[in-house]
């Protein structure tokens, strides 16, 4: 994937907004970079969506916005407006190829597989799949990524229930989603409620939970005795983890040498830690990149934020890992 894809991948979800008013643009590219969705697949409606397009870049310079298409010549109106992706009806090879001597890449939206083999043919690997839950959902994405591995998707028409089933799918890229633009809200230009929809909605992807608590101790014997408690009041086992003992899964007591904050630490379960990662430094929060662990892909499983709270340090990790 290129860069563009590739943080869109990173992010989880990509808004699909129709926008009629050139005026909604900004505030409405600010509602979702401030709920945490800094991206955005523009539907080209008409001959101003171009100014859309560019009136949310100005907004909100880091944003990702793209454009959904159907002819060459919205193409150029959109590329000309700054758009970083298109996104067409089914596999136009005049728009893949103008999309390919700009630079742009470009997601086809298909409702069925036999494109697919003259899609990859092109260089494109990435296909938007509409309407995913009609076409057999999450099983028929599973089986046509068997037959094409090299192949990812972006899921739309996606119930917002299934949501972290369909991020947890590897061969999905990210979901394509319009829930979090709220038709009352965008008509009454109520911009709050769409950013706390879309918050929700990233809440939800992330399904953050409590992995662990971890406590420190003075020497090895008071961290197996403390482990031992805990194994015992939670009905666990004791095991032994190399730098601490795990007194069931939901405690975790550090042995000299590696603790974790003045107190301890806590562990929190997300998802995708790569994607939680990208949210929570939307907020303003800072990591300890010294302290990631990476899988043989590259994708970072666990991670310390930088500060302490309260006298804990506090991590992520991947519920996968």
């Amino acid at each position: 994937m290129t860069d563009t894809l590739h943080e869109i991948h990173r992010i989880g979800l990509l808004p699909s907004v129709s926008i009629y008013q050139e005026e909604l643009a900004a505030p409405l590219a600010k509602a979702l970079c401030r709920g945490g969705l800094p991206c955005a697949e523009i539907i080209f409606r008409s001959p101003s969506t171009a100014d859309t397009i560019t009136s949310m870049k100005l907004a909100c310079p880091d944003m990702i916005v793209g454009a959904a298409v159907s002819s060459v010549r919205q193409a150029e109106a959109a590329a000309g407006a700054n758009a970083e992706f298109l996104v067409t009806s089914g596999f136009d090879s005049a728009i893949t190829q103008y999309a390919r001597e700009q630079g742009l890449p470009v997601i086809p939206a298909i409702s069925s597989a036999d494109k697919i083999e003259a899609i990859l043919a092109e260089g494109i690997h990435l296909v938007k799949w509409f309407p995913s839950e009609q076409l057999g959902g999450l099983a028929k994405i599973h089986e046509l990524s068997e037959k094409y591995p090299d192949l990812k998707f972006l899921p739309a028409g996606v119930h917002q229930n299934n949501l972290e089933a369909y991020i947890r799918e590897p061969a999905v890229a990210a979901v394509s989603a319009s829930w979090m633009i709220d038709p009352e809200a965008m008509a009454t230009e109520n911009h709050k409620r769409i950013e706390d929809l879309t918050r929700r909605t990233v809440i939800d992807m992330l399904h953050v939970t409590l992995s662990h608590a971890g406590l420190n101790a003075s020497s090895e014997e008071q961290a197996k005795a403390t482990a031992d408690s805990f194994a015992k009041l939670c009905f666990g086992t004791t095991f032994d983890n190399v730098i601490s003992y795990f007194g069931s899964p939901l405690i975790e007591v550090m042995k000299p040498g590696h603790e974790k904050g003045t107190l301890g630490h806590i562990g929190l379960s997300v998802s995708s830690t790569e994607r939680a990662i990208c949210y929570y430094q939307s907020l303003g929060f800072q990591f300890d990149w010294d302290t990631a662990k990476k899988r043989a892909d590259g994708d970072t499983w666990l991670i310390y934020f930088q500060e302490e709270i309260a006298g804990f340090r506090v991590h992520l990790v991947s519920a996968k890992d």
